[in-house]
Parts: structure tokens; sequence; C-alpha cells
């Protein structure tokens, strides 16, 4: 994957955690360890 890509899914990802965090009203970990996962893997490149 592009770094691009990787940076793309990572703003997706980090919009869907605000609206869960809106609507739902709670924090979703599994997002967060996604978001964190994709993180490393722009560093590592």
């Amino acid at each position: 994957m592009e770094v691009q890509s990787y940076l793309f899914v990572t703003v997706c990802l980090s919009v869907l955690q605000v609206a869960h965090v809106d609507f739902l009203g709670t924090w979703s970990s599994e997002i967060f360890e996604t978001i964190s996962g994709l993180i490393g893997a722009i560093q590592r490149r």
C-alpha cells in the first residue's frame, strides 16, 4: 500500500471514531487499535 492510501484510510477511520463517539457516546477501542496499527505501518515505511 502506498503512504497516501494509508493516510486516507487513517483519516476515514478517524472520522468513524468521531462519529462513534458523537452518536453512541462511547470510545471504540477496536477502531483506535486499527488506527494505531496503520500509523505504525506508516512509520515503518
